[in-house]
Order: structure tokens, then C-alpha cells, then sequence
């Protein structure tokens, strides 16, 4: 049985979201934990938005995974588990199919049809390979969600008219700053968030200068457009800057409240804005309260939904036709898959019983050639196709329209066969 199970920020405010994140090696330990409560397999996809499990297991192990998963993110978040259970979104088969192609074509992001969300399914799955949590059903289901996410912005025209971060970014830095052409921004962090930004910065008209915790990101995140400091001479940005966007993982904060007061404190008329992607937030939430200082965060990205809204809503509709167009085809060939173990068998007996029964007849006709023993053979491999081909197709076309169980359950009967484990639709 597949599930989906998670936080987003639809559900869960920006406290218990930054306390659910998970970092790679978080991620791997939870799959390992959850491995240990019955999980098959699974991907957990933690991003500054949302926080989801994608998890294959059996119907009835699955209700002592969904109480582990939720005392364990209720101890996490320093919630109680009944109001951690108010937060949680549970979809099952299908719906948990639907929901991972809609993710990553962008239709569930803040921002609707960026991109970025893209390459974050794509790097959750390949962590989750990595940690040997991934299967055959897994790696299928994901495989179509990422080629789904691809063909959704490209049939759609969505990230045509997506409000990338970058560009969310800028349009708060005028709010609150004015006039960008001749100001200066600084970068910490070069990850996901932080290289799509710098682009945008620039265009502004703003210096941009980015920062690393490791100095190849640091460069490629640059390009042509930025210039580079060591991390070392980060705070540097606090004296200068006009503009810090925090882009930083790992544990932070990195930027404290204290250290943001005398900052303040010493450039006085001279405001600070600073747009925080973390989750956990890369400043202290102190930070907020400091004169001078305008801090937003991925929750103020929803006041800028608006722009563009009635061709964005336009593309989204038609990449919501899309996405339901290729989950019902996913959910057509996994049903239609469900039958092929049975086929098989199937099969299998008719070619048993064809060759015991071929090498008693030519065992009482010594006599026959070379040729004429290929020419039987032949023939009772093209009776056994033709007789069989009906009742596959029928298994095939009655798995693939829904639920077959009961038409499985007589073919197995019919032909003494053993009907096998029933798998999930989902």
C-alpha cells in the first residue's frame, strides 16, 4: 500500500515546519528508523515548504507505522501528538500518486510552477536510493513523477508565468528598501535557493557578493555576476550590505539577534533587509525585532501569489489536466501490472504441460526428422499462444479498468493456479 503523509505550508505554520526539517543524514536515519516499523520503502521529501513521506507498506503494518511516524514528529516538533495529528495530511494510492506529481510539477509551491521543487524531488529520491530505501515500485513511481513535473512546465507554459524566489526576493527587497540600482546584497549559501537568487539580484541592478561554506559553490553560484569572500568574512555583509539573503544549511542559526542589534546599532539611518530560506530559519527569530532590520521569510512569499495570477492560474489548469491525464495512465499500467504474475503462471503450466506432452508423442514416434520434430514443436507453441491469448488479454484489460480482484481469483481457480498476493492499487 502506497502512502503520503506530511506537513506543508498549507497545513503547518512556519515553528513546526522549520522543527520537521530533515537534512540528508536526518533523512537517512529516519528511513532506517521507519524501516523498523514496518516500512518497505520510502522517500522523504523535507523542503523549506513542506515536509513529506512517501511510503510503501503492508495494509496491515501500516497502522503501526502511522502511530510511530506521529509520536516521533510530535516529540520533534514539541507538539502534543493529538495536535500534531491536526497538522498532519494523510493520501493513500492514487491520491498519494496525484499529490507526488503535483508537487513536482510545482502545483502544491507557494509560489506556484517554480522550479526548484523539481530538482528537490529529484535529490529526495536519489538520498533515498542512496540509504537502500527505494524499490522497484518506488523507483518507478518517482521516475514518472520527475518526467511528469518536466512534461507539465513544458505543455503548460507554467514556469513561464512562475514568480521565481529569485524574483520574489527582489520585488520585497524594493518594498522595503526602495530604489535596488546601486545597492549592495550579499548571498550566504550557494544551495538550491541561494544560485537561482544571485541572478536575480544582479539584474536589479544590485552588487552582489556571495559567500560559502564551500568555495566551489560559492564560485559556480557567483558566475560571471557576483563577486566571491571567503565565509570566514561573511559578517562583513552586516557592515555593508543593504541586502542579506540567508541560503545556508545545515544547522544554524547563522545569523544571531545580538550580533544583528550592534550591527544596527553602529550604521544608524542606514535600514537592513534581510530574506531568510531556511527551515530551521538561518536567523535567530529575534532577528525580526532588531530596528532597522526588515526580515521575511518563505511564508511572506505568499503576498506576492498575486502577480501574474490570471495566466499563472490559466497554465496551472492546464498543468493540473496534465497531471491527471498522467495519473490515471500511472494507475492504468499498475493495475494492468498486477495481473502479470498470474499471466505468467499461466504460461508457465501451459508450457510445462506442452512439453511433457510433446515428448511422450515423440518418444512413440521414433521415426520422425530433424524437420519433422521442429515442425510439431511449432505447432503445439502456436496452439498454446492462441488458446492462451484470450484469457490474458481479458486479465490484462479487467486489471487495467480496476479492480480485478474476482476475475483474477476465477482465472487462478479455472487453471489451478496459485492466485499469489494480492497487491494494492495504490
Amino acid at each position: 500500500m502506497l502512502v503520503e503523509v506530511g506537513v506543508d505550508h498549507r497545513t503547518a505554520p512556519l515553528a513546526v515546519r522549520e522543527r520537521l526539517s530533515f537534512g540528508p543524514a536526518a533523512a537517512r536515519e529516519w528511513l532506517a528508523l521507519a524501516r523498523l516499523h514496518g516500512m518497505q520503502e520510502g522517500v522523504l521529501l523535507s523542503t523549506c515548504n513542506r515536509t513529506e513521506a512517501y511510503l510503501l507498506a503492508a495494509e496491515e503494518a501500516w497502522p503501526v507505522l502511522r502511530s510511530w511516524l506521529a509520536a516521533d514528529w510530535a516529540r520533534r516538533a514539541s507538539r502534543s501528538p493529538a495536535a500534531l495529528e491536526a497538522l498532519l495530511r494523510v493520501r493513500m494510492r492514487e491520491e498519494a500518486v496525484r499529490h507526488l506529481f503535483r508537487v513536482a510539477s510545482g502545483l502544491e509551491s507557494i509560489l506556484v510552477g517554480e522550479g526548484e521543487i523539481l530538482a528537490q524531488v529529484k535529490e529526495a529520491y536519489a538520498a533515498a536510493r542512496a540509504a537502500d530505501s527505494v524499490g522497484a515500485r518506488l523507483h518507478g513511481l518517482f521516475q514518472a513523477a520527475l518526467r511528469v513535473g518536466r512534461q507539465a512546465r513544458r505543455e503548460s507554459d507554467l514556469g513561464r508565468y512562475a514568480l521565481a524566489p529569485g524574483a520574489a526576493v527582489v520585488a520585497m527587497a524594493q518594498e522595503a528598501l526602495g530604489e535596488l540600482a546601486g545597492r549592495s546584497a550579499w548571498v550566504w549559501g550557494s544551495g538550491a535557493m541561494g544560485r537561482p537568487v544571485v541572478e536575480h539580484l544582479a539584474a536589479a541592478g544590485l552588487a552582489v557578493t556571495v559567500t560559502s561554506r564551500t568555495p566551489a559553490h560559492a564560485r559556480a553560484a557567483a558566475g560571471a555576476v557576483a563577486a566571491v569572500r571567503p565565509w570566514s568574512e561573511r559578517r562583513r555583509a552586516l557592515a555593508e550590505a543593504d541586502a542579506l539573503v540567508l541560503a545556508v544549511g545545515g544547522e544554524g542559526p547563522w545569523l544571531g539577534a545580538e550580533e544583528a542589534a550592534r550591527a544596527m546599532a553602529a550604521r544608524p539611518g542606514r535600514p537592513l533587509f534581510v530574506f531568510d530560506f531556511g527551515v530551521p530559519r538561518n536567523a535567530e527569530e529575534g532577528v525580526a525585532a532588531v530596528e532597522g532590520v526588515t526580515w521575511r521569510g518563505v511564508d511572506d512569499l505568499r503576498r506576492l501569489v498575486e502577480a501574474n495570477r490570471t495566466r499563472r492560474q490559466a497554465a496551472a489548469d492546464a498543468a493540473a489536466r496534465a497531471v491527471d491525464a498522467a495519473v490515471a495512465e500511472f494507475m492504468r499500467l499498475h493495475r494492468e501490472r498486477r495481473a502479470a504474475p498470474l499471466i505468467r503462471s499461466l504460461y508457465d503450466k501451459a508450457e510445462a504441460v506442452r512439453r511433457a506432452e510433446l515428448e511422450r508423442t515423440l518418444r512413440r514416434l521414433p521415426d520422425l526428422g530433424a524437420a519433422e520434430r521442429a515442425a510439431v514443436e511449432q505447432l503445439t507453441r502456436r496452439i498454446v499462444r492462441r488458446l492462451l491469448n484470450d484469457p490474458a488479454l481479458a486479465l490484462r484489460s479487467g486489471a487495467a479498468e480496476g479492480d480485478a480482484t474476482d476475475l483474477m481469483r476465477a482465472a487462478a481457480s479455472l487453471f489451478g493456479l496459485e492466485a499469489g498476493e494480492e497487491v494494492e492499487g495504490g
